[in-house]
C-alpha cells in the first residue's frame, strides 16, 4: 500500500448522447469535444492513483456503462465507443431528460455503495467513502417536462457536486438526421431538420443547485481552459485525510532476500568467531 496524502475522489461522467450533440458549431463536433474532455481525465493526469471514475451516456433514458473503479484503461473505451448511429431505431437518443439521468445516477450510486459496504463488512473493514463530484457534458437542451427541483436534492442529500459543460455555440447550427417514426416502425425512416444552439441555462440551475460550477465550450480553442477547469473541480473537492491506497509499484524481492541472508551469514561468522 501507500498513502495518498491528497485524499482520493469519485468522478461521475454524464455524456450527452442525444442527437443534438452531432452539431458541428464547434469542431470536429459537440459529441466529439466532450469525449475528449471526459478523456482528459484519464490522459492528462488529473485523476490519481486511488481515484474512481464512472460513466453515464443518456438522452431520453440513461444507461450506466461502467461502475466507480481505479481502471482508467477500462474508462477509456467506454468513452471513446459513444457514438451516433446512421439511422435513429429508436427514441432514446431524440430528445434529453436531465431529470431522468439525475434519478437514474443518484440510484445506481446508492446500489454500489450498499454492495460495497456489504463486501467490507464481510471482511470486518471499516467502510470508507470519497469525496465525489460529477462532470455533466451537454449542448444542455432539455426537453423533459419534469422538475429539476426532486432530482436535484437527492444529489444534494448526497453532496455530489455538479460541474456543467456546455458544448456548442448561441448561434448553432441546423441538423438533419435521418430516424424511424416510434409511433409506426413500419414506416420507413424520415429525415429530421432541426436547429440547435447551445442552452446553458439548466446546466446552471443544476450546477447552482449543487454548489457547482459551469463552463462554456464554445470554440475547439478553449479546451485547454476547459482542462484546467476540471483540474481545479477535482483538486478543490478532494479529501484532506490521507487513507491507503493499493501502489503499482513493485518491491525487488530478490534484493530483500539476498540481504537478509548476507545478514544471517555475517552474524554466524560473528558468533563462530567467538
Amino acid at each position: 500500500y501507500d498513502i495518498s496524502q491528497s485524499g482520493s475522489i469519485d468522478v461521475l461522467v454524464f455524456l450527452d448522447n442525444s442527437f443534438s450533440m452531432v452539431a458541428k458549431d464547434v469542431q470536429p463536433s459537440r459529441q466529439e469535444l466532450a469525449k475528449s474532455a471526459a478523456l482528459n481525465l484519464a490522459e492528462k493526469g488529473i485523476l490519481r492513483p486511488g481515484d474512481r471514475v464512472t460513466v453515464f451516456v443518456f438522452g431520453g433514458i440513461a444507461r450506466w456503462r461502467m461502475p466507480l473503479s481505479e481502471d482508467l484503461e477500462d474508462f477509456k473505451p467506454k468513452v471513446a465507443e459513444v457514438s451516433q448511429p446512421a439511422v435513429y431505431q429508436e427514441e432514446s437518443q431524440l430528445d434529453t431528460d436531465f431529470s431522468y439521468l439525475l434519478d437514474y445516477a443518484a440510484k445506481s450510486m446508492d446500489k454500489q455503495d450498499n454492495f460495497s459496504k456489504s463486501n467490507r463488512e464481510t471482511l470486518h473493514l471499516k467502510p470508507y467513502f470519497n469525496s465525489r463530484i460529477a462532470f455533466l457534458f451537454s449542448d444542455g437542451n432539455d426537453e423533459s417536462d419534469r422538475p429539476l427541483e426532486k432530482s436535484l436534492r437527492e444529489f444534494s442529500q448526497r453532496k455530489i457536486k455538479i460541474y456543467g459543460v456546455g458544448i456548442g455555440t448561441a448561434g448553432g447550427e441546423t441538423i438533419s438526421i435521418t430516424a424511424y417514426d416510434s409511433r409506426d416502425p413500419q414506416k420507413p425512416p424520415e429525415k429530421i431538420t432541426v436547429k440547435s444552439k447551445l442552452q446553458m441555462k439548466a446546466l446552471e440551475k443544476i450546477a447552482q443547485a449543487t454548489e457547482g460550477e459551469i463552463f462554456a465550450l464554445d470554440s475547439e480553442y478553449k479546451q485547454s481552459q476547459l482542462e484546467s477547469f476540471m483540474r481545479g473541480a477535482v483538486n478543490a473537492n478532494r479529501s484532506a485525510l490521507p487513507r491507503l491506497i493499493y501502489s503499482d509499484k513493485g518491491r525487488d524481492i530478490w534484493w530483500e532476500v539476498l540481504s537478509w541472508s548476507a545478514a544471517v551469514t555475517f552474524f554466524l561468522m560473528i558468533w563462530l568467531a567467538i
